[in-house]
């Protein structure tokens, strides 16, 4: 879909970011989507619209599904995905197996089905990804997150930015069933 317009009505106080883990255990996978749709409604009850997305593999690929299950329930929800760079999947196909093409796959749904896509550069260059959660968190007044304490890592370092522009964190973590068995 992707429609810029789609833009103009978003501002800080009615967007949420999502930043997480690449890494979902199995068991977990299930009763986090669910969590995320249930979390996704609240929010849109408190007034939130828009969702922005990293389109990185693991958390963020799953929260962008869980706000396209819920524009079904709510059709002012928008997804929008805050890509690091244009060339972000380049990577992914150099793994070369079938979780690889699953996740490209996967990716390039959620950018048909995205309303609205903003990249912070057309190419990848070392720090594009801090560079995008920084964007993230600039245009959000909330965060969702999935996270499991650790102080590494990009999903640590998006939780201490929001946390120093005082941006209410919903961590998913606690309570998933697996939770201790990835990072």
């Amino acid at each position: 879909m992707n429609d810029p317009q789609i833009l103009s009505g978003m501002d800080r106080a009615n967007t949420c970011l999502f930043t997480g883990h690449r890494s979902i255990g199995e068991n977990a996978r299930s009763p986090l989507y669910a969590d995320l749709l249930r979390t996704i409604l609240k929010l849109h009850g408190e007034g939130i619209r828009y969702f922005l997305s990293g389109g990185a593999i693991g958390f963020d690929m799953l929260a962008a599904g869980a706000v396209l299950q819920a524009k079904k329930f709510a059709d002012d929800i928008h997804l929008v995905l805050v890509l690091p760079c244009r060339n972000q999947t380049e990577r992914w196909l150099k793994v070369n197996s079938p979780s690889a093409v699953a996740n490209l796959k996967a990716y390039q749904h959620l950018k048909d089905q995205a309303d609205a896509i903003v990249y912070v550069t057309d190419l990848y260059y070392d720090g594009c990804m801090r560079d995008r959660n920084a964007r993230m968190i600039s245009m959000a007044s909330r965060c969702i997150a999935y996270w499991n304490g650790s102080f590494r890592g990009g999903t640590a370092q998006t939780v201490r930015m929001a946390e120093r522009e005082n941006l209410p964190a919903i961590n998913l973590w606690q309570g998933m069933p697996d939770a201790a068995d990835h990072s």
